[in-house]
């Protein structure tokens, strides 16, 4: 590496903590270097993706509960009054699909690289 520091640096430099730094990079071998791994970044890193974990368990337990009440509520109703009409039981159906299709995410199908390619050809939305 080369030393890009002014020739008078350690007249020009105040701080004693700076001045020693200069030094400890002008040394042999480099004895103020980083370890390969951040520990705190690790540890932050870590955590957050433990709380995604269980964020998205209880998101898949809690749309699995929905989805069977929503099926629950199908079947105690269609097996509840074998004289209802077929409107009472299409009625049934559709909330269950409602429910279910609320219950299912939107996806993003324009990624900046479809986006860009799509502006690059002049195809208009």
């Amino acid at each position: 590496m080369f030393d890009v520091a002014h020739a008078n640096a350690l007249n020009l430099v105040k701080i004693p903590e700076d001045r020693e730094f200069l030094l400890a990079q002008r040394e042999k071998g480099r004895r103020g270097c980083f370890g390969s791994v951040d520990m705190k970044l690790h540890g932050m890193e870590k955590r957050r993706y433990e709380r995604h974990q269980k964020v998205d368990k209880r998101r898949k337990i809690d749309e699995e509960r929905a989805l069977a009440a929503a099926f629950e509520a199908v079947g105690s109703i269609s097996s509840s009054s074998s004289s209802s009409s077929e409107s009472e039981e299409d009625d049934a159906y559709n909330k269950c699909i409602l429910k279910k299709s609320a219950l299912m995410k939107p996806v993003n199908i324009v990624t900046s690289e479809l986006a860009s390619s799509l502006d690059r050809t002049k195809v208009s939305e």
